[in-house]
């Protein structure tokens, strides 16, 4: 089996000899590769093709921008990974439209393996030698712009706070008006109107104000597909079911304050994948859609017929190029497959199985003998009422 090839590109010998020291036991997982040059580095991927390029950002002659950018060029299909500073603040604009990826320097070993494993593990997934180049060559597709980048990166850091947070929202003024908008929708339901951004960051938290951000981007993306209702539709659609989540959750009692929070950033995007079909290949999804209705099976299954890959692994594979948390990535590519897991604890895969249950597909038999293990089949009819009492206030948006 062909082990997965990473390019470490860095003009200090002493960085790259430490990357190596630090990823020692990574050498059977992984082929690891080092140029001290972006001249170097092209001249590696004429010969082997590279699944991901991490390169430094400040390099002479040729620095990372520069670097990313022909790499985006010559080999679309290749992710590509920013070194950068926080001193290097004027060089995010640069790196914005070319990168699928940003760490800030410095880098620990356990942030450039998680980084590296969960883009390997989506590639893995999808598993479609067709769809994936596809992925990579869309022109903006997979690459945040700056406030993004800039909310990723302190949300990363050990000093982020909220009003670090709500200074970075402020200078973003679509993305201000964004968050204002929904936070005094009827999904959030406050009594008392919200105007200024601090307030609706201190009462929707970091993770969700960070979903509604990176939702915006998705929107200013597929925008350009002409396809803007459908995304509206859709990003609807997700807060819907990233609500009921949240609320069963809450009615279930769960400890995990962190899972509970998840639940309306995986909620909201577990249809992501829907919007790449429909923009990038608009007529093949057409008929693909069609061919479902017809013959009365899943979209999924047609999906994957057409495509090689579903809406769901197609979403996978984004969310995790964009930086989005694991166990997130895992419960948008496990959406509508109950029959691929097991197990009796109410995680954030199965709480948002449940609500897509609930709102589209029906309680499968998979995912009631799951809430039967679970201990909590009494308590659907109570998950109900909640979908009810959403489905009202949905109504009033």
């Amino acid at each position: 089996m062909t082990k997965p090839v990473i390019l470490f590109v860095d003009d200090e010998p002493n960085i790259l000899s430490g990357i190596r020291r630090m990823l020692q036991s990574k050498k059977k997982e992984w082929e690891i590769l080092f140029a001290e040059s972006g001249k170097e580095a092209l001249s590696i991927m004429e010969n082997k093709k590279i699944d991901i390029i991490i390169s430094d950002m400040r390099m002479p002659e040729m620095d990372g921008a520069d670097l990313l950018t022909k790499v985006k060029e010559q080999h679309p299909d290749t992710v590509r990974i920013i070194f950068s500073g926080y001193s290097e603040e004027a060089s995010l604009m640069k790196v914005a439209s070319i990168t699928h990826r940003y760490l800030a320097k410095p880098c620990d070993y356990k942030e450039i393996t998680s980084t590296i494993s969960k883009i390997l593990f989506v590639r893995k997934r999808l598993g479609n030698e067709k769809i994936e180049p596809l992925i990579t060559k869309v022109q903006a597709l997979p690459s945040p712009r700056q406030t993004y980048i800039k909310l990723i990166r302190e949300l990363n850091s050990s000093f982020c706070n909220a009003d670090t947070i709500t200074d970075i929202i402020s200078s973003d003024a679509g993305l201000s008006a964004k968050i204002l908008q929904l936070v005094n929708s009827a999904y959030f339901g406050f009594s008392a109107e919200i105007t200024s951004t601090k307030t609706a960051v201190s009462l929707l938290g970091l993770d969700t104000i960070t979903a509604i951000a990176l939702n915006a981007e998705i929107l200013v993306i597929f925008n350009e597909y002409a396809i803007d209702d459908l995304a509206d539709k859709i990003s609807k659609h997700g807060m819907f079911i990233g609500k009921l989540a949240k609320e069963i959750a809450v009615i279930e009692g769960l400890p995990n304050k962190e899972v509970v929070e998840k639940t309306f950033t995986a909620g909201l995007f577990h249809d992501v994948g829907t919007l790449f079909f429909a923009g990038i290949l608009p007529k093949n999804y057409n008929k693909c859609i069609k061919q479902a209705n017809n013959s009365k099976t899943s979209l999924c299954k047609c999906e994957k017929e057409f495509f090689g890959a579903t809406h769901a692994d197609i979403g996978g594979y984004l969310l995790g190029l964009w930086g989005i948390p694991d166990d997130i990535v895992e419960s948008v590519i496990y959406h509508h497959s109950p029959e691929e897991l097991d197990g009796d604890k109410l995680d954030l895969i199965t709480l948002i199985q449940i609500s897509i249950g609930l709102a589209e597909d029906g309680l499968d038999e998979n995912l009631i003998r799951r809430i039967e293990d679970i201990g909590a089949i009494d308590r659907i009819p109570i998950w109900q009422e909640k979908l009810n009492e959403l489905s009202k206030k949905n109504a009033q948006t």
